[in-house]
């Protein structure tokens, strides 16, 4: 079975789901909670998936749940982002705040493009971790068929075996010191072997005409 690592774009009809609808931009307190119940969701799915293996049969129905739950997820993060705007951990919390761009790193291309730039004004106003930013950045090029910058993002549709690889990165020569400038603890070697990936600093991107899975 050939899955992205959680890179998935789904589009799920959502019949009979209760979506709780963000709070008022004052009560924090509610969405902070609501944003931690969403994060035990989108983590306790992942985690399933990683103790059985990615490619195990038995995470087929797994994988089925998370585009679900990832899909739930995203209705009401939209949501508040549509209503108040990309919280500032000042605000909600580290943990809450970091939901958001979890849920946000879960969606598809369009979704990311849309609000990377909020993500990238909290950065620069010390209410976001700018290594977030820079993996939604890596996760942006890779959905537009780019070279990343920083080695946060592997794939198995890059090779044609398979094998899950690190994605292209654009200046293999900086990207561990780009990688500690933003704040990153690991180099990309060792983001590759978190990852179950090979890193291949002279990989090429795939053929425009290869679909995402």
């Amino acid at each position: 079975m050939r899955h992205t690592y959680f890179a998935g774009v789904v589009v799920v009809l959502l019949v009979g789901c209760q979506v709780t609808r963000p709070a008022a931009l004052s009560d924090y307190h509610a969405i902070r909670q609501e944003l931690h119940r969403i994060y035990q969701r989108d983590q306790q799915i992942r985690t399933s998936i990683m103790a059985v293996g990615m490619d195990s049969p038995a995470a087929a129905p797994l994988f089925q749940q998370m585009h679900v739950t990832d899909s739930v997820n995203q209705v009401y993060v939209r949501q508040l982002l549509a209503t108040t705007g990309w919280p500032a951990r000042s605000q909600v919390g580290d943990t809450a705040a970091r939901t958001v761009y979890l849920v946000v790193q879960h969606a598809g291309r369009a979704t990311i493009a849309q609000h990377l730039p909020a993500l990238r004004r909290l950065v620069r106003q010390g209410e976001a971790q700018a290594t977030d930013a820079a993996t939604m950045e890596d996760r942006l090029r890779m959905f537009s068929g780019k070279k990343q910058r920083y080695g946060t993002q592997a794939a198995n549709w890059v090779r044609k075996d398979g094998t899950q690889v690190v994605w292209p990165v654009q200046h293999p020569a900086r990207v561990n010191r780009d990688r500690q400038r933003v704040g990153f603890p690991t180099t990309v070697e060792q983001n590759a072997a978190e990852l179950g990936a090979q890193y291949d600093p002279e990989e090429r991107l795939p053929s425009p005409r290869v679909v995402m899975p």
